[in-house]
């Protein structure tokens, strides 16, 4: 905010005679400020706002703010009260002089600052410049500061501000040391969080992002970004935040970050000073100076710098996790944290989670919930209250794991949503993986609750039959498809189903390529082959992929073989198309993260228009960079076509058939 330059100040100087007695008409032409109009005195004997002696320093525990950080407020100024605070601002009076800076506060600006200047309003803080003459001056404004009062060290500061526009203004959110141990300005250092001059004359919209360091005036030092905001400033209020660290200030508008500085010295310390220390907050709007220039539009006046509020905030060193995600549920944590409703069920149905009685199959995780059903009503059953809403765009089927000792069927509901479905367990006596299928049928509500009833229409006699009447229910996730999953074998290889049963239909995006069943005798082939179509442009990208998904889940372990063979038919147009058979591994969850090997070499293959057979070996848990995945949740089968942004086209036209998977 002080001292631009050395050479800015001495010509500056020079001028200060004649710019103090002038103004400028709308041509520029400098006149006499009595041949304009007659400047009425100001009087600062008579200020409302006072300050105080002996304030109380509060200078908060504030943590580094990385990018994407909880934050915890740890104070402001919402400036909803009928006056300021004295206790919180300091109100400066005069030209600089008062506390030992050359008059013009440094920089040969022309305003005497007024405590009155600065006034609440409607929950906005109003600085006010105005044409009036007083200490040899011809404007008069506010200049107010936390020093003594509040300061802070990292973290993050945030003001909503409508800055002034007219030719000679300066407003400026800015940080200064509160204790200054390194010497004098600019040893101490300075923080600008926001300062902008002329707006909407010479400076346009432009706001500048700007930190003071080095040495001592006039050894001093500065690195500045300008930045110009898409909105005009000085139509409404927009938020100028900073975020400081011991190695870094990032500079942010409107929540958009346009400056990072990283790089700074101290000639009276090592590095990170000066910014290592506590800072405390100025707000100002200056009239004229070395910055805007001496130029002033005398038609500007009165002309107010307006702030909603100033709120400072704590990062934290390790930011608390967020919240798990509704789904999936796999009951691993402690017990108390599962919700069943009230006395953990409803009519006679009560749940628990327990260790896992039955580790085998699909399903060895040491945690389960338990569901018995007593005597009551016919409809017991208990509600597993979520973390959340289920996000329905990440698939509306759902898969629950569940053990039954005899053929019973399960209902599963959605609270709030009012949709409900049963699926029948078989009684194997095992675990056994159940589909809920409730695609394009979660429309118009939320819901976090899930409510389960085994039996339903039946009473219960857990006290004296558990054995038919005690259930478990474990991992229940959300997918797209009921295909696949919960140790099931790979289904229609060679199509003649006349559907794509067990088969996964994707395409990205949906509006471009094809998945069809083709029985045209392609290549000469009887029967039917699916047959994959992508098309690419200059404008994007195409995959078509089919997929049979989450096979062998529980079953399937790290370095089994998975042999799959396949037959290829097709033909390639322009650049960049490929096909891709890949096998997939699946966590415990049943998520897709990243682990996966190519059937066969670790390249793509290109279709010719000759059936052609392909096979290959791939290790479970074994991805092609040699590293290792979690395959619990069982491996999926994907085929894909791939047309990249080509310009003049990019075409696959892949046929598939007889297509085989084995696990070994």
């Amino acid at each position: 905010m002080r001292f631009r330059s050395l050479a800015s100040l001495r010509w500056a100087v020079s001028l200060t005679a004649v710019l103090l007695v002038s103004a400028c008409t709308d041509n520029d032409r400098a006149q006499l400020l009595s041949q304009v109009e007659t400047v009425p005195p100001a009087n600062a004997d008579t200020q409302t706002n006072q300050n105080i002696n002996n304030p109380t320093l509060t200078i908060p525990t504030t943590f580094s703010v990385s990018p994407g950080d909880a934050l915890t407020l740890v104070w402001s100024d919402e400036f909803d009260g009928a006056a300021l605070d004295p206790e919180t601002w300091f109100f400066a009076t005069g030209d600089g002089s008062e506390v030992g800076l050359p008059g013009g506060w440094g920089n040969n600006e022309l305003q005497y600052y007024l405590p009155d200047s600065a006034q609440l309003e409607g929950g906005v803080l109003k600085i006010t410049a105005r044409r009036e003459t007083i200490g040899g001056l011809n404007y008069t404004s506010a200049r107010i500061n936390t020093g003594d009062r509040f300061a802070f060290q990292y973290g993050r500061i945030e003001a909503s501000i409508k800055l002034p526009s007219g030719q000679g203004l300066w407003p400026a959110f800015w940080m200064l040391s509160q204790d200054s141990p390194y010497g004098i300005w600019a040893a101490t250092g300075e923080i600008d969080i926001v300062e902008a001059v002329n707006l909407d004359g010479t400076g346009g919209n432009e706001i500048f992002a700007t930190i003071h360091y080095g040495g001592e005036f006039p050894a001093n030092a500065s690195s500045s970004v300008t930045y110009t905001p898409g909105p005009d400033v000085t139509e409404g209020f927009h938020t100028y935040a900073m975020e400081w660290d011991a190695t870094e200030i990032r500079w942010y508008f409107d929540g958009d970050l346009y400056a990072v500085q990283n790089n700074w010295s101290s000639t009276a310390a090592p590095y990170p000073a000066p910014f290592d220390q506590p800072f405390h907050v100025l707000l100002n709007l200056a009239v004229g100076g070395n910055f805007p220039g001496n130029a002033i539009d005398g038609d500007i006046f009165p002309a107010t710098m307006e702030v909603d509020w100033v709120r400072v905030y704590s990062g934290e060193d390790e930011p608390p996790p967020p919240p798990p995600p509704a789904l999936p549920v796999d009951f691993e944590n402690d017990p108390v944290t599962y919700d069943f409703g009230m006395d953990a069920g409803f009519g006679g149905g009560a749940s628990d989670v327990i260790a896992n009685p039955d580790m085998s199959g699909i399903n060895t995780s040491a945690q389960t919930a338990r569901m018995q059903k007593f005597a009551g009503e016919v409809f017991g059953g208990s509600t597993l209250a979520l973390t959340g809403d289920v996000d329905f765009t990440a698939g509306e089927v759902f898969k629950v794991k569940v053990w039954a000792s005899r053929a019973v069927p399960v209902l599963f509901k959605f609270e709030g949503l009012n949709k409900e479905r049963s699926v029948d367990h078989s009684g194997s006596g095992g675990w056994e993986e159940l589909c809920f299928d409730f695609t394009a049928d979660t429309a118009g509500a939320a819901s976090n609750a899930i409510t389960f009833i085994f039996d339903l229409g039946v009473n219960g006699d857990a006290a004296g039959d558990p054995d038919n009447w005690t259930f478990y229910f474990d991992d229940i996730r959300q997918t797209t498809s009921c295909a696949g999953g919960g140790g099931g074998t790979f289904v229609n290889g060679n199509f003649e189903t006349g559907d794509f049963t067990g088969w996964t239909l994707t395409r990205i995006p949906n509006d471009r390529g094809s998945i069809t069943l083709d029985s045209s005798g392609r290549g000469g082939r009887a029967g039917t082959v699916a047959r994959l179509v992508a098309a690419g442009d200059a404008a994007g990208t195409n995959d078509v992929l089919i997929s049979q998904v989450a096979l062998a889940a529980g079953t399937v372990a790290p370095g089994d073989s998975i042999d799959v063979s396949f037959d290829l038919y097709g033909s390639l147009t322009g650049a960049g198309g490929v096909v891709f058979v890949e096998v997939i591994f699946l966590n415990a969850a049943g998520e897709d993260l990243g682990g996966r090997n190519f059937v066969g070499p670790p390249d793509p293959y290109f279709p010719s228009e000759t059936w052609t057979t392909h096979s290959g070996t791939v290790t479970a848990g074994t991805a092609v960079d040699g590293s290792q995945w979690d395959v619990s949740g069982g491996v999926t089968l994907q085929l894909k076509a791939a047309c990249g942004a080509i310009v003049g086209g990019c075409g696959v036209d892949a046929s598939f058939d007889n297509v085989t998977f084995t696990i070994n």
